[in-house]
């Protein structure tokens, strides 16, 4: 048997999460629901979130309070979790539980590597053959004694 506040957030984040896909116009949608208990030792929801751009969706959801109940005692904003790899995660407390709604991270694929450019080979000096020098000497002026 579910205990009432844990009943009670399921339906309140099911519903938040239908009325703002439907409102923003946002096809992504929540998995079914797994029952935990966080790390304080209260009872925690978690659903995934499925579908197109969903790091978007749920980026706009914890940003729009008018899907949230208001907070009571115990309660907490929504906040985001990037503490387990590769997984983005949107907590809430609601009546004493936690609410997590997650998403994996996009694996990007790793950019091919650029190829080194060659290094320059020095062509000719541009002014002649003898290194750049004039092909004369200097003369010395003979100074007056």
């Amino acid at each position: 048997m579910i205990p009432p506040a844990m009943d009670v957030a399921i339906a309140h984040a099911t519903r938040s999460w239908t009325t703002f896909a439907a409102t923003c116009d946002r096809k992504a949608r929540l998995s079914e629901w797994q029952a935990g208990t966080a790390h304080d030792g209260s009872p925690l929801v978690v659903f995934e979130v499925v579908g197109p751009t969903v790091g978007e969706a749920l980026t706009a959801f914890a940003g729009a309070p008018e899907f949230f109940r208001p907070l009571e005692v115990d309660d907490l904003r929504p906040f985001f979790d990037y503490s387990v790899p590769g997984r983005t995660s949107c907590l809430w407390r609601l009546g004493g539980v936690w609410v997590e709604l997650w998403h994996p991270d996009a694996v990007t694929a790793a950019p091919e590597p650029v190829p080194a450019p060659s290094p320059a080979v020095p062509g000719p000096s541009p002014r002649g053959l003898l290194g750049g020098r004039l092909p004369f000497t200097r003369r010395h002026k003979e100074t007056a004694a």
